[in-house]
């Protein structure tokens, strides 16, 4: 049973894999700083956290395949597309916040509160904890992560205990 962790600041992302005696509360408190830092508050560094996971799974397409044969029996065909569909978030992501996904919506103001401008403002959360089942074990890992690091937010997944290959 171990957690992917990736921590973000300014500079680098990085991704750690870390045991089941992990200290869950400081790894918390680290996701919570670098949030508060505003690790993911630009529309250009969360694009550019996408890009990296885009790259990591290109990277390590071929044995994301060979773990899903080897835990869960899957073919190469239904192995590529679980990924592909991972890949294709991305960029249904990345495409929202090149497109204005994170800009100020304008809302009608009620005229006794004239003069005041009223607009609804996307913001994070925070830190997430992405649980991830065993049926699925890599587009229902990614795909929620993918959109929480759009969202801004710093994220702990959690892989099923039962894909033992695909943890590596």
């Amino acid at each position: 049973m171990d957690w992917a962790l990736a921590f973000v600041d300014n500079k680098n992302i990085d991704l750690e894999i870390m045991s089941a005696h992990a200290d869950l509360a400081q790894i918390n408190a680290d996701l919570r700083s670098s949030w508060t830092a505003g690790a993911l508050k630009t529309k250009e560094k969360r694009i550019q956290v996408l890009e990296a996971v885009r790259a990591c799974v290109l990277k390590n397409f071929d044995e994301g395949c060979a773990a899903l044969f080897s835990d869960l029996g899957r073919n190469l065909t239904e192995a590529r597309g679980e990924l592909e569909m991972v890949l294709a978030e991305i960029d249904v992501q990345v495409a929202g916040l090149k497109g204005g996904w994170m800009a100020p919506e304008p809302r009608n103001t009620h005229m006794l509160l004239a003069p005041a401008h009223t607009e609804v403002r996307r913001e994070p959360f925070g830190v997430c904890l992405v649980m991830s089942p065993f049926n699925y074990p890599m587009n229902l890992a990614l795909t929620p992560v993918v959109g929480a690091l759009a969202a801004g937010n710093t994220v702990l997944l959690k892989p099923s205990e039962q894909t033992v290959a695909r943890n590596r």
